[in-house]
């Protein structure tokens, strides 16, 4: 058993470190062993010691192209810190961050002023809080960095893995977005967390706002006919939010999502303004709302299509064609945002990861990206849904179900 037990450990330590072993099998001496002489002496041996640790297999790990492999992966956690440091221009307009499964969120609400007596206290102003739910699941991905791969690429084609594998992390996050906010039902999750909608007729009352009240048939999630979008749907879109009080805040933007499909018929309606450098009413750019002029796709990222009304219109092709989603912003990660995007509770868990393999001093091979994500509505009225049928059917998005 002990013979069975050491032959073990040989073959282990010669797998995972093949260079010390064979150092161990034929020395080390000047002249005698397998390395040769020391430097400025005869050479004896069979290699100078870099050829030694270029001829273990994998010791170097260097692409095609001559660059390390562990150097690149140092390089690819770099740029997932800098990744994870920055928003995505929609997430951070629509959304607020939350760690919380269940949070209080406030609403906007009307208070008033009371006749002062020389005998009573004022009333205090009584913020509108509910609790809202926000879901949570683990998402992850392979990168396919097998060995093979790695050793036919080039460092600037395993780069490019990333690279797209950040953009699918990015349109995964918007399409949780949208999918709290198109979805009409009210669910409990796997966690049996209760998650809402937007209004949709489940009976809670939203707060009255000036003169303007509610009850609890009241609904977000609209339809026009079938026939073809007209100005009306815009108007009777922005009237859903101002009627909840979302106007009153003056840094905040109505910001209307379409798909290409449908701008041609925006773009056809009396009111349109293009969006071109000589004429913007109010644009966004990339700390929220300011005013001035802009290009095309502006800074912000966002591809401003031109201005109607109360709206800001963006182009947004993850959109559903026949569809059309107006949501007011206060800035990115404001708290009176549409949407709470909720992360892990635990920071090392927030944010997109690569894992190393588990091929000891090869983290690349077999790697694996994973992170925490989830969205749900918290401001119930911050937000309306358009479609263009005779009544309203919920589309679907890809959120890896």
């Amino acid at each position: 058993m002990t013979k069975k037990l050491e032959l073990a450990a040989s073959l282990y330590e010669a797998m995972n470190d093949p260079l010390s072993r064979l150092i161990a099998l034929y020395g080390e001496e000047n002249g005698t062993g397998l390395f040769g002489a020391a430097e400025g002496e005869a050479p004896a041996g069979f290699f100078s010691r870099i050829d030694a640790e270029d001829l273990v297999p994998g010791q170097r790990g260097l692409t095609k192209d001559g660059q390390n492999v562990n150097e690149i992966w140092v390089d690819m956690q770099a740029m997932l810190v800098a990744f994870n440091a920055g928003n995505d221009d929609f997430v951070s307009l629509m959304t607020f961050p939350t760690i919380m499964s269940n949070e209080t969120v406030g609403v906007p609400t009307s208070p008033g002023f009371q006749k002062a007596t020389e005998y009573g206290r004022p009333s205090k102003v009584r913020v509108t809080e509910v609790t809202r739910g926000f879901p949570l699941a683990h998402y992850d991905l392979g990168d396919g960095y097998t060995q093979e791969y790695l050793d036919k690429a080039s460092g600037a084609q395993i780069i490019a893995v990333q690279a797209t594998i950040l953009n699918s992390w990015t349109t995964l996050e918007r399409e949780l977005v949208f999918d709290a906010l198109f979805g009409d039902a009210n669910y409990t999750d796997q966690d049996d967390i209760n998650v809402v909608r937007l209004y949709n007729n489940d009976g809670e009352v939203p707060p009255a706002i000036k003169r303007w009240t509610h009850d609890g048939t009241h609904q977000h999630y609209l339809f026009g006919g079938g026939g073809g979008f007209v100005q009306g749907d815009l108007d009777t879109m922005s009237e859903d939010l101002i009627h909840h009080g979302f106007r009153e805040f003056g840094d905040s933007t109505f910001i209307l999502l379409a798909h290409r499909d449908d701008l041609a018929t925006i773009r056809g309606f009396a009111n349109w303004i293009p969006a071109e450098e000589s004429e913007q009413p109010a644009i966004l750019a990339e700390s929220g709302l300011v005013r001035g002029q802009t290009r095309r796709g502006g800074t912000s990222g966002l591809r401003v299509e031109g201005f109607i009304n109360d709206w800001t219109v963006v182009q947004d092709n993850l959109m559903v064609s026949g569809y059309l989603c107006g949501f007011v912003s206060g800035g990115p990660l404001d708290v009176r945002n549409v949407v709470g995007f909720r992360q892990h509770v635990n920071p090392s868990a927030r944010g997109l990861r690569l894992i190393e393999g588990n091929r000891q001093n090869y983290p690349l091979y077999d790697s694996v990206y994973d992170g925490y994500a989830g969205a749900g509505v918290g401001q119930r009225g911050a937000a309306v849904i358009m479609q263009d049928a005779a009544s309203y059917t919920a589309p679907t998005f890809e959120t890896g179900e």
